[in-house]
């Protein structure tokens, strides 16, 4: 197989990988939202509310068609986020768990932090949510990182 074959096998096994683990992410994230621990939301459901509000547009979007769009849009940019890890890995040849976890925590921040709370000032800090709240989004997030290095390994 040439070298770009290769690269394309890479992303085509992260992208399921990514799938598949983001599919795990997002149910036990609406378990926990619905759960004593959460705020009713999950985190998709709160972006897709806060960019609705934002565009005033929250009256046409809420409610199924709003979680439609909100679970649609998560598990598209999982499956990406998944194939950019398959690439990630294929490049750089990193020890896949470990590397895995870290890239996880990575999704979290680049994902709330820099998008949510910076660019579009839709998600409070890290530091300003309720806790344990904002710890278990974390730990959703490394959640999905070990599920996608463990289902990319697996591949």
């Amino acid at each position: 197989m040439n070298h770009s074959g290769s690269v394309s096998v890479a992303l085509v096994r992260g992208a399921v990988a990514g799938l598949g683990a983001v599919t795990a992410m997002t149910a036990l994230m609406i378990l926990v939202s619905r759960s004593a621990l959460g705020s009713g939301q999950s985190l998709p459901e709160e972006i897709e509310t806060g960019v609705a509000r934002r565009l005033g547009i929250e009256r046409w979007v809420g409610g199924w068609l709003g979680a439609i769009i909100a679970y649609s849009f998560q598990l598209t940019l999982g499956t990406f986020v998944g194939a950019l890890f398959g690439g990630l890995q294929h490049w750089r040849r990193l020890r896949t768990f470990p590397f895995a976890l870290w890239f996880g925590l990575g999704v979290y921040l680049l994902n709330s932090l820099v998008v949510g709370n910076l660019l579009l000032g839709i998600l409070p800090p890290l530091w300003r949510q309720p806790q344990p709240l904002g710890l278990i989004r974390v730990l959703e997030h490394v959640f999905y990182g070990a599920t996608l290095g463990a289902l990319f390994h697996r591949g």
